[in-house]
């Protein structure tokens, strides 16, 4: 795949993944704070509980999306870094994942 190819898949993933982060993270925070505030308790609840994992999902490829743009701009990009930003990732949601398993919350 040519650079100028990748330049542009990339940038467009960048900014598909920028609208949903936004998207997500908008509901998810506005669903916490009619949480904190016992408006709408149980709808606010399952709202932010079943945002937690997509929200760092997305938010894990924004970031992705964003360092491999800087590196493709600046010309030192390699698969090597690919693969160690994927694997790094993945540990990261895997645990988010597995903690979000171990310590969930009751219902309200």
């Amino acid at each position: 795949m040519q650079s100028k190819d990748l330049n542009l898949q990339t940038k467009n993933l960048n900014e598909v993944s920028f609208y949903f982060f936004f998207l997500i993270g908008l509901v998810h925070i506005l669903s916490g704070l009619l949480l904190t505030n016992n408006y709408y308790i149980k709808t606010s609840w399952i709202l932010n509980r079943s945002l937690d994992i997509p929200f760092l999902i997305v938010g894990l490829i924004y970031i992705y999306s964003n360092i491999k743009l800087y590196l493709i701009n600046n010309k030192s990009y390699s698969r090597q870094i690919d693969f160690f930003l994927i694997t790094t990732f993945g540990l990261l949601a895997t645990v988010t994942f597995l903690a979000d398993l171990v310590f969930s919350n009751r219902l309200p």
